[in-house]
């Protein structure tokens, strides 16, 4: 699982860093950023993550704005000293709200939440959405694309889909086999 930290402090996302460790060494741990300037050119440069661990306030800000840039559906956990911010923080794709000093009980039962419910949404949801929906395509058909998303503020997510101008070259069965095996 890819986990990305946002934090400003040093010492809190190091302990951080080291409960994601103890409570499972596979995770593989982005960041941590420290504001939302590098939050946006995370999400902005098409990098994406599993789950978000996320301190309210960043060294620019509340990182409910950089959240904006993030897919929606990736869970978040937020992680901070302040409890005033709970109901904004669920307006999110927010599973958790853990103050701190954090508690690793409480750390890995917010993670283990996010993960469930994340692999419910991926697999029966889309298994639902698109289960019945089927294509056939030609080979004439396949071009290159390019995809992106966009959450707007009210947190939907659109796919944009962008054919791009070169096409596959138009080879033969056994030329394309022949690539496969060089």
């Amino acid at each position: 699982m890819n986990i990305l930290i946002l934090e400003d402090e040093p010492r809190n996302a190091k302990r951080l860093i080291r409960l994601l460790n103890d409570i499972d060494r596979t995770f593989i741990v982005e960041g941590p950023l420290a504001s939302i300037k590098e939050t946006v050119e995370f999400f902005q440069s098409g990098k994406t993550t599993n789950l978000i661990l996320a301190d309210i306030r960043l060294t620019d800000g509340l990182s409910f704005e950089a959240l904006k840039y993030a897919p929606a559906t990736i869970p978040i956990i937020f992680t901070t000293a302040y409890d005033e911010y709970a109901v904004q923080a669920f307006k999110f794709n927010s599973f958790d709200y853990l103050l701190k000093p954090l508690d690793s009980d409480e750390l890995e039962a917010a993670i283990d939440k996010a993960a469930k419910a994340g692999k419910n949404y991926t697999d029966e949801n889309l298994q639902q959405l698109f289960g019945s929906v089927s294509c056939f395509l030609t080979v004439t058909d396949i071009r290159p694309c390019a995809f992106r998303t966009s959450t707007t503020s009210k947190q939907k997510t659109r796919l944009y889909i962008s054919v791009l101008t070169t096409a596959l070259p138009k080879w033969s069965m056994c030329q394309w086999m022949n690539l496969n095996t060089n």
